[in-house]
């Protein structure tokens, strides 16, 4: 049986702590099952609120499972992550999305049906205002929520909301997985 640490994701001005977030709309999957498709099946479940570690956090909501990097991005980098999320867009569908660390930059994609629906990349990298760097499908209808040249991270979560995620990180507990070494149950 398992054993969860709730709360252990800071949460700041009602969103957790994190760059770059992937949503899948199911239920079926149990954490474990996830941290295998991930490829991060030694993770196990931190004991410390250490956003300095490399972490992945789970969460759920009635229709949609959250899970969340760790500022280090790991896991918007590694293709050993990103791959299995492609994959599961032929499950199910998937809303994702990532912001800058030191930047206003940002991208979201939304994939129904196998297929992507909508994919935003702003580059902002001198927090100028930046510009457009790619786009495919029609706008979704929340997205000029997401504002150009200033922190785009409540903009992007009234996308995740306008799809149905529940945004209330006081009812959805995300519960945070450490890498191998970092200190853990």
């Amino acid at each position: 049986m398992q054993r969860y640490i709730e709360e252990n994701l800071p949460v700041y001005h009602g969103s957790p702590w994190a760059p770059y977030f992937v949503f899948l709309k199911r239920t079926d999957l149990e954490d474990a099952e996830l941290l295998n498709r991930f490829g991060k099946a030694s993770y196990k479940p931190s004991v410390k609120n250490d956003v300095t570690a490399e972490y992945l956090a789970i969460g759920r909501d009635s229709d949609w499972i959250h899970i969340a990097d760790n500022f280090s991005y790991s896991h918007w980098h590694s293709k050993e992550f990103r791959s299995p999320v492609k994959e599961l867009t032929k499950e199910s569908d998937v809303f994702i999305f990532s912001v800058g660390d030191t930047d206003m930059s940002f991208e979201f994609a939304f994939f129904s049906d196998g297929k992507l629906i909508r994919s935003v990349v702003w580059e902002d990298p001198e927090m100028d205002g930046g510009f457009l760097k790619k786009q495919k499908g029609n706008p979704l209808n929340s997205e000029q929520a997401i504002p150009r040249g200033k922190d785009p991270l409540k903009g992007l979560w009234a996308l995740a909301a306008e799809q149905g995620i529940n945004t209330d990180f006081e009812k959805v507990k995300l519960r945070v997985y450490s890498s191998p070494g970092a200190e853990s149950l």
